[in-house]
């Protein structure tokens, strides 16, 4: 009878000893994937902000041409579409 009680006592102490493991193990892997969703949510804001400023650009780009295309009506000069700015010389007609 003292081993079946030994046996079970030491059946329990393992048991005790892989529960407390196993409880361990799941307190890092809930802490993990706490660290995870706030890295990714940390990963979106920052996409965000980046894809908010891309949008402010395009539409301060929009602007400058705007702006640009009034210039070039009033000067004479006309940018190419490689950026390089000459001036137009207007052809008179002969009759």
């Amino acid at each position: 009878m003292d081993r079946i009680n030994t046996i079970f006592d030491t059946l329990f102490a393992l048991c005790h000893i892989l529960g407390s493991r196993f409880e361990h193990l799941y307190q890092r892997i809930v802490r993990s994937d706490a660290e995870q969703a706030t890295m990714n949510q940390g990963l979106i804001d920052s996409l965000a902000g980046a894809h908010q400023k891309i949008r402010d650009l395009e539409a301060q780009q929009v602007v400058l041409e705007q702006r640009l295309a009034v210039l070039e009506r009033g000067s004479g000069f006309k940018m190419e579409g490689d950026g390089v700015i000459k001036k137009e010389v207007k052809q008179e007609r002969s009759n």
